[in-house]
C-alpha cells in the first residue's frame, strides 16, 4: 500500500511542479489534471519573462552596419561592420630586397626556389650581385628596371637560372655596368640567350667593355646569342663576343 501512495505523491507532486502550485491534488482529479497542463507552450507569465529577456538581450545587442576599410596588417576589431573593405598595399617588394641583398642572408640562398615579379620601379642607382648565388631559381621575373644603372654579377652562380623575364637595360651608364652578369649560369636557355642582344642595344649610354665574355658567357654561350634576331644591330652598337 505504501508503494502506491508514495507513487501517487510522486504523480501529484509533478503536477503541482508543473502548475507552480503547492494544493492538493486528490488521485481522480489527475487524468483532469494532466489534460489541462499545457505542453509545448508558455503561460502568459513565461512568455513576459521571455520577451523581457529577449529586450534585455537586443538591448545590448550591437546590429553590424557600415563599412570599414583596412589598409594595414595587423589585428583590426571588425565585429560592429557589415562589411569590410580590406586594401593592404603589400610591401613585399622592399622586404625581398632586403633579404636578397643585406648583410647577413646568405642562408636564404639554399632553399628560395621561386620569387615573385620584382618592381624596380622606384629604384635608382647601382647593386652589385642583386641576386647573386640564388641556386635554385629557374626564373627570374622583374620590372621596370630601366632606371637601373648596373647589372654587375646580378644573376652570378644562379647554376640552374634558365630565363630572366622583364629585364630592361636601357638606364645602363656605370663602366662596370654589364661587367660579370651571367657568370656560372650554365642553364641559360637558348632562347633566352638569344635575347642577350637586345640588352645591348638597349644601353645607348654605356661606356664599358662591350663583351659577351666581359657579361660572363662562356663561348658556347656566346656562339648563340650571335644567332639573336638583334646581334647585327649588338655589333652596330660595337659589341663582339669577346672569343
Amino acid at each position: 500500500m505504501s508503494d502506491l501512495t508514495d507513487l501517487f505523491t510522486d504523480i501529484a507532486d509533478a503536477i503541482r511542479s508543473k502548475k507552480g502550485t503547492q494544493e492538493l491534488i486528490n488521485a481522480e482529479d489527475f487524468p483532469d489534471e494532466i489534460e489541462e497542463m499545457q505542453t509545448g507552450e508558455l503561460t502568459s507569465e513565461e512568455y513576459d519573462e521571455a520577451i523581457d529577456d529577449v529586450d534585455d538581450i537586443l538591448e545590448n545587442t550591437v546590429v553590424p552596419s557600415d563599412t570599414i576599410s583596412i589598409t594595414q596588417n595587423g589585428l583590426c576589431n571588425v565585429a560592429s561592420y557589415a562589411n569590410a573593405n580590406v586594401n593592404v598595399v603589400s610591401d613585399m617588394n622592399a622586404k625581398i630586397e632586403t633579404l636578397i641583398t643585406g648583410s647577413g642572408t646568405t642562408w636564404a640562398h639554399s632553399f628560395i626556389t621561386e620569387l615573385p615579379e620584382l618592381n624596380f620601379e622606384n629604384f635608382r642607382g647601382s647593386t652589385n650581385g642583386f641576386f647573386q648565388n640564388y641556386n635554385k631559381l629557374k626564373t627570374i621575373k622583374i620590372k621596370n628596371t630601366e632606371h637601373v644603372g648596373s647589372i654587375q654579377s646580378w644573376f652570378r652562380s644562379c647554376t640552374t637560372l634558365e630565363n630572366v623575364i622583364g629585364l630592361n637595360c636601357s638606364g645602363i651608364a656605370n663602366n662596370q655596368g654589364f661587367q660579370s652578369v651571367f657568370v656560372s649560369c650554365p642553364s641559360l636557355t637558348d632562347d633566352f640567350l638569344k635575347t642577350i642582344p637586345d640588352f645591348c642595344v638597349q644601353a645607348t649610354n654605356y661606356n664599358g667593355t662591350k663583351t659577351l665574355a666581359y657579361m660572363g658567357l662562356t663561348s658556347t654561350q656566346a656562339a648563340v646569342c650571335t644567332q639573336g634576331s638583334n646581334w647585327s644591330a649588338c655589333e652596330a652598337a660595337g659589341w663582339t663576343t669577346g672569343y
